[in-house]
């Protein structure tokens, strides 16, 4: 292990790799495949002895294998979340013997230099299933081209996803090429719990990401309709800022993201949904490493022009009436709680260390502690509306 992270407060035990490179748009799908294919491999063994060991000697062990971005960047990421040895009366459990397995979990089962092909069937179509899904979801569907249709041509203009398109065209050998591909990239494993210190060593390093928001926008028109015979109509208006973590102003903009949509009791939900009635959900989101900020609204068709109106009248009076220490009393609330979650700590150091233009969580909560009704107006004041986007509602009622 690279990283030893010791908290003594959990007990159990984390451990991470991360697989890190330059987002590339073409390798979505592909990536996302290899996530599914590592997840499989991960319960074949060719030896009963070693089955044995995973299945039963590791007691509730979750591996996963899944691919978050951080702006720019594309980790591949892998976890083993373990029963702290302290707690199993077995002279074989150890901090020792689970690092091994997580290293022998990250390393796939192939054959003869390609993807075994059972393993890739049952990925593939695993993988197939979670896209049909995906594309299901029509509020999250509306969210995603939104944001794509908003910087289009750029190299924000990708799916999370990936395609099925994509999908039909890998074979074995490419997966097993790409996975090839992946080993040459920055590694950096990390582990948190009740460590002891004494037991590992911090020996590599990994060079710092820098410059990895979305800063270029695509001149669109202001208004875009994606027909689709649904029943509901969802809608995305984006607010352009670019306000990202870097910024002096961006603990402002998280308090106004929460007093416009993003809290329990947000101007939105108590205006247009509660009190006037027009949606079954509105809510806001503030992309930090785009720069945006996204209301997300589900309604009938007929009503959007309403809706619409609504939401630019609850913008024009945002700041008005508002009790600033109870409203940062409540994010610092869920900031706080953040903290509690085992996976916060290598998340932060992630942050601090490596992706040097983003605040870790306790940055976070000192930044908002300074906010004030100044740098709420001059964050405020950078804000526009930039695009609005519907999904659907062409269904005959």
């Amino acid at each position: 292990m690279d990283i030893v992270i010791q908290q003594t407060k959990f007990h159990r035990i984390l451990l991470k790799k991360f697989k890190i490179s330059k987002l590339n748009k073409k390798e979505i799908t592909i990536r996302n495949l290899l996530c599914y294919y590592q997840e499989l491999a991960c319960k074949k063994y060719n030896q009963e002895d070693k089955m044995l060991f995973f299945l039963q000697d590791l007691y509730d062990a979750k591996f996963k294998v899944r691919v978050i971005h951080y702006g720019t960047y594309s980790l591949l990421e892998y976890s083993l979340e373990c029963v702290d040895p302290l707690y199993i009366k077995e002279d074989t459990y150890t901090i020792e013997a689970l690092m091994q397995a997580f290293e022998e979990l990250t390393i796939p089962y192939m054959h003869s230099k390609q993807a075994d092909s059972k393993l890739f069937l049952r990925a593939f179509e695993i993988y197939q299933s979670d896209l049909y899904s995906y594309n299901d979801d029509y509020e999250m569907l509306a969210f995603e081209k939104a944001v794509q249709s908003f910087f289009e041509g750029t190299s924000k203009d990708f799916s999370k996803m990936g395609t099925e398109t994509q999908l039909k065209e890998i074979s074995l050998e490419d997966l097993y090429q790409y996975y090839i591909k992946v080993q040459k990239e920055e590694e950096i494993t990390m582990i948190t719990g009740n460590v002891p210190l004494i037991a590992l060593n911090e020996k590599q390093k990994i060079t710092p990401k820098e410059n990895f928001q979305f800063k270029e926008r695509k001149n669109i028109k202001n208004t875009i309709h994606h027909p689709l015979t649904t029943k509901q109509c969802y809608l995305e208006v984006i607010f352009d800022h670019q306000i990202f973590a870097d910024d002096p102003l961006y603990a402002s903009m998280i308090v106004l993201n929460y007093i416009f949509g993003g809290g329990q009791f947000s101007r939105l939900f108590c205006d247009v949904r509660e009190k006037l009635g027009l949606c079954y959900s509105i809510s806001s989101s503030y992309l930090v490493t785009s720069g945006i900020l996204v209301v997300s609204c589900s309604t009938e068709k007929q009503k959007i022009e309403q809706v619409l109106t609504s939401i630019n009248q609850v913008f024009e009076s945002l700041l008005e009436n508002i009790s600033l220490k109870e409203v940062k009393e409540s994010i610092l609330a869920l900031k706080t709680e953040e903290q509690d979650y085992i996976e916060t700590a290598i998340y932060t150091y992630l942050t601090k260390h490596y992706f040097l233009d983003y605040l870790s969580i306790e940055e976070e909560i000192e930044a908002i502690q300074k906010v004030s009704l100044t740098t709420l107006k001059k964050a405020y004041q950078k804000i526009k509306c930039s695009l609005v986007y519907t999904l659907g509602g062409d269904a005959d009622v």
